[in-house]
């Protein structure tokens, strides 16, 4: 309803802010205004986020949190979360969630995987420790999206 309750509040990880707010994100369009001074040229068009330019694209708290107050159309109906996970999975393992949405839907449906990665080894190659990937399948288990 994107009222306050008393009864379900709680303090969210620094992941779920962060998923929130990318969730709500939009893309810019446009091109790069560059800087003479460090010798970076102007006129790059941006790139489709996630980018180097534009990050995740412009937050909008009102696209992220279905709010009382917010009359737009573009927040969400319903917000869905879960934050954080009983004990770690082992290379290879998974967790699955499964949620029903309507035959017909009315607005976007979106999801995001975010998590916060301990700090990597000073002589590793690589920064990533941990390689989530999101899938999503529709109701006949064919999938339809692979953020890998």
């Amino acid at each position: 309803t994107g009222e306050a309750v008393e009864a379900n509040k709680w303090t969210p990880s620094g992941a779920l802010v962060k998923a929130i707010l990318i969730n709500g994100a939009s893309a810019m369009h446009g091109f790069t205004a560059g800087d003479p001074e460090w010798g970076v040229p102007g006129g790059v068009p941006l790139e489709p986020p996630p980018s180097c330019r534009q990050g995740f694209g412009r937050m909008h708290l009102s696209h992220s949190l279905p709010l009382k107050s917010n009359t737009r159309a573009s927040h969400p109906s319903v917000l869905m979360v879960s934050d954080g996970m009983k004990g770690d999975l082992a290379i290879g393992e998974s967790h699955d969630y499964c949620v029903k949405f309507p035959p017909v839907l009315t607005e976007e449906a979106r999801a995001t995987l975010v998590w916060m990665d301990p700090p990597a080894m000073l002589s590793s190659e690589t920064n990533l420790v941990n390689d989530l990937d999101l899938e999503w399948y529709d109701r006949g288990m064919v999938r339809v999206h692979a953020d890998q």
